[in-house]
């Protein structure tokens, strides 16, 4: 990088959400075939920002390729970069702030020096149709798998948010997913997809977010995850009231 302080803006509209890195208008495309390509489960929709979630993720990703220059840095730091910088922007409204990143750098040097020594290292700025994609060598994979053979939650547990200046919310587990191979790497191979007691969808929440949730019960609640369109519909058709009604917040 040639410069570590950045003037980041975002417009939020009831339409769409905007990302701006000194005054560049940031595309979600590279990004989503990036994780598509991964296999992560990140957000089709677009930006967002305030929160730990599937649309943060997506923007600290979009953000992590326009600055470090390469998909394996991004992959290896982008989850980071949501934790620390994009879930902080206020949450559905439009900011602006400047950044310096050198600390950010320096304190995930080692993780960079690990992602420079894989291949391929891409260029952003080019044009693919199959981006490639970072390869990790067999037998650290397996290593990793051993050490995140099991999630500390299911499809069905109620759990309670609580992040620190917003109210308390109730909401229910309704996928686990797997994680991508970089995320072995770190020994956090799970993720879960929460949907709220008032019908939003919260999207992806990384294991270094468990921290803001508290596990309440297991409701029992088989469900198999399609689409957040045939979510929505599920929730108004009452589909999870039941499971929400005897602890709301």
């Amino acid at each position: 990088m040639e410069k570590t302080l950045y003037h980041f803006r975002g417009n939020c509209t009831p339409a769409s959400s905007e990302i701006f890195v000194d005054s560049i208008r940031l595309s979600p495309q590279e990004s989503q075939q990036l994780y598509t390509a991964a296999a992560d489960r990140h957000s089709p929709d677009g930006f967002a920002w305030g929160y730990y979630g599937s649309g943060p993720a997506q923007t600290a990703l979009a953000i992590c390729l326009h600055l470090m220059g390469s998909h394996a840095r991004s992959l290896a730091l982008y989850q980071f970069f949501k934790e620390q910088f994009v879930a902080a922007w206020p949450y559905n409204e439009s900011f602006e702030v400047s950044i310096d990143l050198t600390d950010f750098l320096l304190d995930h040097h080692q993780l960079i020096a690990e992602a420079d020594k894989m291949t391929p290292l891409r260029q952003t700025g080019t044009s693919s149709q199959n981006p490639a994609v970072p390869a990790v060598p067999k037998a650290v994979i397996c290593e990793a798998q051993n050490r995140a053979t099991q999630c500390a939650y299911q499809v069905g547990d109620l759990v309670r948010i609580n992040i620190p200046s917003m109210q308390p919310r109730l909401a229910i587990v309704y996928e686990v997913y797997r994680r991508d191979k970089l995320d072995f790497l770190l020994g956090e191979g799970y993720g879960l997809s929460l949907l709220s007691a008032d019908g939003h969808d919260l999207g992806g929440w990384e294991p270094s977010s468990w921290t803001y949730l508290s596990r309440l019960c297991s409701t029992s609640l088989i469900y198999e995850f399609n689409t957040s369109t045939a979510l929505l519909k599920d929730w108004q058709q009452g589909l999870f009231a039941p499971y929400f009604a005897s602890h709301l917040v």
